[in-house]
């Protein structure tokens, strides 16, 4: 993209949409950190642990956006999503989750602070339509550089993490569940195992023949199928380009709902369509709970 180009009779720079976009998800992942760590931590109460005059707040915020349903952007209800971007950073550094934070992204907590009050001087630059010079792009790109490491070192705890498959004999309550909901399933059909990790249950749905070829996870089809679970349900974790997702829960969601989810999912749920994902609508693929990964990460040279 040039540094400069005319749209009509304005001069727009090129590099103000380029950084835009990093910003755009780089605060996406932050948002999926304060997500998964509330989760870890309160399960799917989380949101009453939020401050009530911020909650009350965000509630109103939200309330608001809802009212702007016709112009049919991604709209979801998810009350991190609506924080503003300080109140997103005192989530993250506050006494209380800050140690699973910490966990997540193995970032030593000043810096990580420190770094993300720099990201906001960008994003009120951008807020404010200021064009961007190279010098700005070159002190952006370094901060970017510094931040993109806690966001990889939850990636690689979260969405790469090398997750224990249980076992059929295996004891845990929800795997005895689990086992007892697949038994006479038809493998050929239907592919699925649950897993868990330092920090989630995954239950996942490996690539078989399907209708569809290829098959992608329709992310409207996935949201109705499992709205009756989505409480407990931190995220779901798609392949871009094979037909697989797992679903991750947190360990002490109660036992009732980890079954039902669990009953659900082995129903081999449809859930795919033969739409690829950048040409579904963003009301639904673009949802806050719906992470996507790399069938294979790419490696650090």
């Amino acid at each position: 993209m040039p540094n400069l180009y005319f749209q009509h009779e304005m001069l727009i720079p090129g590099r103000n949409r380029e950084i835009y976009s990093s910003v755009y998800e780089i605060e996406n992942w932050l948002r999926r950190i304060g997500l998964a760590a509330c989760m870890i931590k309160y399960g799917k109460e989380w949101a009453s642990q939020i401050n009530p005059k911020i909650a009350a707040r965000l509630k109103a915020q939200l309330k608001r956006t809802e009212e702007l349903s016709y112009l049919r952007a991604e709209t979801d209800s998810n009350l991190i999503w609506a924080t503003m971007y300080g109140e997103l950073h005192s989530l993250l550094f506050g006494d209380d989750l800050w140690p699973i934070v910490e966990a997540l992204t193995k970032f030593p907590r000043e810096r990580l602070s420190a770094k993300l009050c720099e990201l906001n001087d960008f994003r009120n630059l951008l807020a404010h339509n200021r064009a961007f010079s190279s010098h700005t792009e070159t002190q952006f790109r370094g901060l970017e550089t510094a931040v993109r490491v806690a966001i990889e070192n939850f990636k690689t705890a979260v969405l790469y993490s090398k997750p224990d498959i249980l076992s059929d004999d295996d004891q845990d309550q929800l795997n005895i569940a689990f086992q007892r909901h697949m038994a006479g399933n038809d493998w050929t059909k239907f592919q699925g195992y649950l897993a868990k990790n330092r920090f989630f249950y995954l239950f996942a749905c490996l690539p078989v023949q399907r209708e569809h070829d290829p098959a992608y996870v329709s992310g409207r089809k996935l949201l109705e199928s499992y709205k009756p679970h989505l409480d407990i349900v931190v995220a779901f974790t798609v392949n871009k380009s094979a037909d697989e997702y797992c679903v991750l829960v947190p360990f002490d969601a109660p036992t009732n709902e980890k079954e039902e989810l669990s009953r659900a999912f082995t129903r081999n749920l449809n859930v795919w369509t033969s739409t690829d994902y950048t040409n579904q609508d963003p009301q639904f693929i673009a949802h806050p709970k719906i992470w996507f990964y790399e069938n294979r990460r790419p490696a650090n040279e």
